[in-house]
């Protein structure tokens, strides 16, 4: 169960990344994703910070705290924690 709620997490930042990026253009490098991400979602909120070498840490709407590392390849980018893998856009 935790990590479906970590994966869900990510989803809604993977989301955000690919508002912030545009539909149709390509993630060229984790540094682009670089910064404090948020979502808020009813009365809850998560929170991710990613750093310019692509390792992150970020806390669930439920309080679970995550860490992990974000890749870039090929104009997409996947994330790798201890929990759970996927693509974020």
């Amino acid at each position: 169960m935790l990590g479906f709620r970590v994966g869900v997490c990510l989803v809604v930042f993977s989301l955000a990344a690919v508002a912030f990026a545009g539909p149709d253009k390509p993630i060229a490098n984790v540094k682009s994703l670089t910064g404090d991400w948020r979502a808020i979602s009813g009365a809850s909120a998560a929170a991710i910070r990613i750093k310019p070498d692509g390792s992150y840490e970020g806390t669930a709407a439920n309080g679970v705290k995550t860490a992990g590392k974000i890749t870039t390849g090929g104009g997409k980018a996947s994330f790798q924690s201890a929990t759970s893998a996927g693509p974020v856009a």
